[in-house]
Protein backbone atom coordinates (compact mmCIF):
# COMPACT_ATOMS: atom_id res chain seq x y z
CA UNK A 1 0.00 0.00 0.00
CA UNK A 2 1.27 3.49 -1.04
CA UNK A 3 0.66 7.09 -1.55
CA UNK A 4 3.50 7.49 -3.65
CA UNK A 5 3.18 6.68 -7.16
CA UNK A 6 6.91 6.71 -7.68
CA UNK A 7 7.30 4.32 -4.59
CA UNK A 8 4.98 1.97 -5.56
CA UNK A 9 5.79 -1.53 -6.21
CA UNK A 10 4.68 -4.85 -7.95
CA UNK A 11 0.81 -6.02 -6.39
CA UNK A 12 0.65 -2.84 -4.10
CA UNK A 13 -2.05 -1.13 -3.85
CA UNK A 14 -2.34 2.79 -4.47
CA UNK A 15 -4.31 5.48 -2.26
CA UNK A 16 -4.94 8.77 -4.31
CA UNK A 17 -4.63 11.40 -2.11
CA UNK A 18 -4.60 15.05 -2.16
CA UNK A 19 -1.01 16.44 -1.68
CA UNK A 20 0.56 19.89 -1.22
CA UNK A 21 1.77 20.04 -4.71
CA UNK A 22 0.01 17.44 -6.46
CA UNK A 23 -3.37 15.45 -6.07
CA UNK A 24 -2.82 11.42 -6.40
CA UNK A 25 -5.21 10.98 -8.36
CA UNK A 26 -3.50 12.61 -11.14
CA UNK A 27 -0.76 9.95 -10.54
CA UNK A 28 -2.54 6.45 -10.97
CA UNK A 29 -2.11 5.70 -14.27
CA UNK A 30 1.83 5.74 -13.68
CA UNK A 31 1.03 3.85 -10.37
CA UNK A 32 -0.87 1.47 -12.39
CA UNK A 33 2.10 1.32 -14.94
CA UNK A 34 4.67 0.87 -11.86
CA UNK A 35 2.87 -2.44 -11.09
CA UNK A 36 -0.42 -1.30 -8.74
CA UNK A 37 -3.24 -3.59 -8.79
CA UNK A 38 -5.66 -1.80 -7.28
CA UNK A 39 -6.32 2.49 -7.28
CA UNK A 40 -8.25 3.26 -3.86
CA UNK A 41 -10.11 6.69 -5.44
CA UNK A 42 -12.67 9.07 -4.69
CA UNK A 43 -13.24 9.99 -8.39
CA UNK A 44 -12.13 8.68 -11.88
CA UNK A 45 -8.46 8.22 -12.32
CA UNK A 46 -7.78 7.59 -16.06
CA UNK A 47 -7.32 3.88 -15.72
CA UNK A 48 -9.62 1.00 -16.46
CA UNK A 49 -12.53 0.39 -14.25
CA UNK A 50 -11.39 -2.77 -13.30
CA UNK A 51 -7.95 -0.91 -11.68
CA UNK A 52 -10.01 1.39 -9.14
CA UNK A 53 -12.58 1.43 -6.32
CA UNK A 54 -14.41 4.29 -6.71
CA UNK A 55 -15.44 6.06 -3.27
CA UNK A 56 -17.38 9.20 -3.56
CA UNK A 57 -16.84 11.90 -0.52
CA UNK A 58 -20.04 11.89 1.38
CA UNK A 59 -20.86 13.88 4.94
CA UNK A 60 -20.69 10.39 6.31
CA UNK A 61 -17.08 9.84 6.09
CA UNK A 62 -16.75 12.86 9.18
CA UNK A 63 -13.47 13.44 8.34
CA UNK A 64 -13.42 16.82 6.95
CA UNK A 65 -10.13 18.87 7.79
CA UNK A 66 -8.13 15.26 8.68
CA UNK A 67 -5.84 16.12 5.42
CA UNK A 68 -4.58 19.56 5.39
CA UNK A 69 -4.99 19.92 1.44
CA UNK A 70 -8.48 17.87 0.77
CA UNK A 71 -10.34 20.66 -0.84
CA UNK A 72 -12.94 18.55 -2.00
CA UNK A 73 -13.32 15.38 0.80
CA UNK A 74 -11.61 12.84 -1.74
CA UNK A 75 -8.80 12.20 0.39
CA UNK A 76 -11.82 11.78 3.28
CA UNK A 77 -13.50 9.71 0.90
CA UNK A 78 -10.12 7.27 0.51
CA UNK A 79 -9.61 7.26 4.13
CA UNK A 80 -12.84 5.90 4.73
CA UNK A 81 -12.70 3.53 2.01
CA UNK A 82 -9.75 2.22 3.29
CA UNK A 83 -10.45 2.33 6.93
CA UNK A 84 -13.72 0.31 5.79
CA UNK A 85 -11.32 -2.45 4.16
CA UNK A 86 -8.92 -2.54 6.87
CA UNK A 87 -12.35 -3.81 9.11
CA UNK A 88 -13.46 -6.20 6.64
CA UNK A 89 -9.69 -8.10 6.91
CA UNK A 90 -9.58 -7.66 10.36
CA UNK A 91 -12.76 -9.71 10.42
CA UNK A 92 -11.95 -12.51 8.01
CA UNK A 93 -8.59 -13.12 9.81
CA UNK A 94 -10.89 -12.94 13.56
CA UNK A 95 -13.30 -15.16 11.72
CA UNK A 96 -10.02 -17.54 10.62
CA UNK A 97 -10.65 -17.25 7.22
Amino acid sequence: MEFDSRAIGPGGLFLALPGARSDGHDHAPSAVRAGAVAVLAARPVGVPPSWWIKRTPSAKDGRAGVLEHDADGSGAAVLAALAKLARAVAAELVAGG
